[in-house]
């Protein structure tokens, strides 16, 4: 069993596909992310009954946020900011202890940036935000 990490460990990497991603560079100065899936399960009922008579699974939804420092438009070059074609589909790899052979990973892909942000403040300093959509989720480890 792993011990529990901080962020600042670990690794983020994005490639258009998922071999690329051993090459690929960490993406830098990130400053936070997040991960959900969700099965979107919904209890279905019955007239005169408080129990559920079944559960029905829902639509499975695969999203990531990544929030980072504004010092170099790569978030927006993924996220097609500019451009009016057709998106990219990337992978990103998620490595909690950093990227390594034996090293946990996670894998998300293909996914498609959706919404892209740009924040900033006359004390703060300027932060890119994007929300990712991914069609798989894969756990494992670095061969």
């Amino acid at each position: 069993m792993s011990e529990p990490r901080k962020g600042w460990e670990g690794d983020i990497r994005i490639a258009t596909s998922e071999a690329g991603l051993a090459a690929a560079p960490n993406v830098a100065h990130v400053q936070s992310g997040g991960v959900d899936f969700a099965n979107n399960v919904e209890a279905a009922y019955e007239l005169g009954s408080r129990d559920p008579k079944a559960l029905k699974e829902g639509l499975i939804e695969i999203t990531m946020s990544l929030d980072k420092r504004n010092l170099d438009w790569v978030i927006a070059g993924y996220a097609g900011v500019g451009s009016t074609g057709a998106l990219t589909e990337y992978y990103i790899g998620v490595y909690p202890e950093k990227y390594g052979s034996g090293k946990r990973k996670l894998v998300l892909g293909p996914v498609k940036f959706d919404t892209w942000g740009l924040g900033f403040g006359v004390d703060e300093f300027t932060d890119e935000s994007v929300e990712i959509v991914a069609k798989v989720i894969s756990v494992g480890t670095i061969t």
